[in-house]
């Protein structure tokens, strides 16, 4: 089974917010611990492996949104920004991303990182 990349990407935005640089690591650890994001493979048989795998899959994601112009990262690879043109994808498709929320976030989540 395959992983819903949107997903992935809604995780990224919803935690990213608008604006306010989050350390790439704080990012990739929120997710990982605070949002549902389904992916059966016999490759993932643990808790170490899962995230492995999805710490490479988030970051293959930020580089997927860098360059499509949605998110800025630091040259030292360390921040990531989500810019207007990010913000405005996330506003056109508000609808859509708050019905997945709330199958993949957590109900019991923490503040994202932006909030802190």
């Amino acid at each position: 089974m395959i992983p819903d990349f949107n997903d992935f990407h809604i995780a990224i935005g919803f935690t990213v917010g608008y604006g306010t640089p989050v350390s790439v690591e704080e990012l990739i650890t929120y997710i990982i611990e605070n949002f549902d994001i389904e992916y059966e493979s016999e490759a993932i048989r643990t808790d170490q492996e899962r995230t492995r795998v999805y710490e490479c899959i988030i970051r293959h994601m930020l580089e997927i949104m860098a360059a499509i112009k949605e998110v800025e990262i630091s040259p030292d690879g360390k921040y990531v920004t989500m810019n207007k043109k990010g913000a405005k994808n996330i506003e056109n498709h508000d609808e859509e991303i708050g019905k997945r929320l709330q199958i993949i976030f957590r109900k019991n989540a923490h503040k994202h990182p932006a909030e802190e």
